[in-house]
């Protein structure tokens, strides 16, 4: 069985650092509840839209930053499932929109933290997942970014009922018969019980 991850807000806590920024540069102490939009520009951080700006071209740098890339702390949660399912068997493949030149960091990355995986697959910002998770064949993919979750239904229909969102701010009102809401890593591993129990 195979499982497609993304790494940024599933596997990797880059909020978590991008927060801290938004802090020692600006004064401005928020939580994740803040990104209301998955757009940086369309987020109100201070109720300042001139700082506001000045904010989100920060946060843009820092998500393609080398350094803040290889400083997030992983999503525990997550983590742990994902060595969970690979000590199971499972191949774990990991598809991200970071871009080619964070590969070496993230390699670096997944193994200062003991995160085990079978293939990393790099395609860069604004680049279309779904050709590469049909390619992978997947049996169950997880990401936060909606346009990625359409992608996945909309390339390979085997995944219905199969993909997970995980639960953020930016998605909370998503809705797609076909997508499972996951709040937490036991929403993936009992769903995934369950579909293996009834068959």
């Amino acid at each position: 069985m195979k499982f497609g991850f993304d790494l940024d807000e599933v596997v990797c806590d880059l909020t978590a650092s991008l927060l801290d920024l938004m802090y020692y540069s600006y004064g401005v102490d928020r939580t994740i509840d803040i990104f209301t939009g998955y757009n940086f520009y369309h987020n109100d951080y201070c109720g300042d839209n001139r700082v506001n700006e000045e904010i989100a071209d920060m946060l843009v740098h820092a998500v393609r930053d080398l350094g803040v890339l290889s400083n997030c702390k992983p999503d525990q949660k997550f983590a742990r499932l994902v060595s969970f399912l690979y000590a199971y068997g499972y191949e774990i493949h990991f598809i991200t929109a970071r871009e080619e030149a964070a590969r070496g960091v993230t390699k670096d990355w997944l193994k200062r933290h003991k995160i085990p995986y079978t293939s990393l697959t790099i395609i860069g910002y604004g680049n279309n997942k779904g050709p590469k998770i049909k390619a992978l064949g997947l049996d169950y993919f997880v990401d936060d970014f909606i346009e990625n979750i359409e992608a996945a239904l909309e390339y390979d229909e085997g995944l219905k009922g199969r993909t997970f969102i995980v639960d953020k701010p930016w998605n909370e009102d998503y809705r797609n018969k076909h997508v499972i809401r996951a709040r937490n890593e036991k929403d993936i591993i009992n769903h995934v019980i369950k579909k293996q129990v009834s068959h």
